[in-house]
């Protein structure tokens, strides 16, 4: 099975921003229909999320919710970027 993954790149981000971020993305808070799974961590100065989604067209949608989320709650919106990798011989068990 194929999955989309989006990597969300916050460059550098403020302490105060990676908080407001961990509250607002925290598991179980939100994560959109079709959201696998998120993870933010730093990489030297910049913040990345890493989303791994169901297919491209809900994760496009969600990374559009993503952004409209962070601007109501005056954060920085990131920079994205979305792959598709292949499942092939994958386990989905």
């Amino acid at each position: 099975m194929p999955v989309v993954v989006a990597r969300l790149l916050w460059a550098c981000a403020t302490p105060e921003e990676e908080r407001r971020l961990r509250e607002l993305l925290r598991p179980g808070s939100w994560a959109g229909d079709g959201c696998l799974t998120r993870r933010l961590g730093w990489e030297c100065d910049a913040l990345v999320g890493i989303e791994v989604w169901a297919d491209e067209a809900v994760a496009g949608r969600g990374v559009a919710a993503l952004t409209a989320r962070l601007r109501t709650a005056g954060l920085p919106v990131p920079v994205a970027c979305l792959r598709t990798v292949p499942g092939d011989g994958w386990s989905t068990d």
